[in-house]
């Protein structure tokens, strides 16, 4: 196997943008294995984002396990309940945030903190989820076997030559074509989770 990464990317590419999983398999379905995962948008799912480009056929997120891909993925970006453990269902949330009618708050409300990782109440989740469900779907590349023991360094060579290449909007760390102003949105909600307080009884 070739270890120039850009060429390890080129092949990565190819099979990122062939074949997707829905968001609903993702939960069940991804393997258990280091990788690399890329999350693709419908053309109107674009558009109701707010993105400041169409991105087209292209995917909208680029990441990494260095462990398990259904772990990291299914477990985590497309599980119900799990925004305040995931940027990219922060990101979304955020974007979605008037469309949705969502409001942030703490994601362990019985000891509120850490507001910039915030969550969101059950209904407003409820409503997350449904939308990720109808216009989100993922793709998957694993890890080669034969790649070596360092998973963390070799993927992540191999995610930022895909950032270079794409550009996906809702990345920020190592993306030269980041979008600055995605963690101003973010910052909303982050300050609706500091200010939320507990329903009186």
């Amino acid at each position: 196997m070739t270890t120039d990464p850009a060429l390890v990317a080129a092949a990565a590419a190819a099979l990122l943008t062939s074949r997707r999983l829905t968001a609903a398999a993702a939960a069940t379905d991804l393997p258990p294995t280091p990788g690399l995962y890329a999350v693709f948008a419908e053309l109107d799912a674009q558009e109701q984002l707010g993105l400041p480009v169409s991105v087209g056929e292209l995917p909208i997120y680029v990441g990494k396990s260095e462990t398990s891909l259904l772990k990291r993925d299914g477990e985590t970006h497309f599980k119900l309940g799990q925004t305040g453990q995931s940027i990219l269902r922060r990101s979304i949330a955020a974007l979605l945030h008037d469309a949705l009618g969502l409001c942030g708050q703490p994601r362990n409300p019985s000891n509120p903190g850490y507001f910039d990782k915030f969550g969101l109440a059950p209904q407003h989740d409820d409503a997350l989820q449904r939308w990720i469900g109808e216009h989100l779907t993922i793709s998957t590349w694993l890890k080669p076997s034969d790649a070596g023991d360092q998973a963390g360094d070799f993927l992540l060579e191999i995610e930022r030559a895909l950032l270079k290449l794409w550009t996906p909007p809702l990345n920020e760390r190592d993306n030269p074509g980041r979008w600055r102003e995605l963690r101003k949105i973010r910052k909303i909600m982050a300050e609706e989770a500091r200010a939320w307080r507990p329903a009186r009884s």
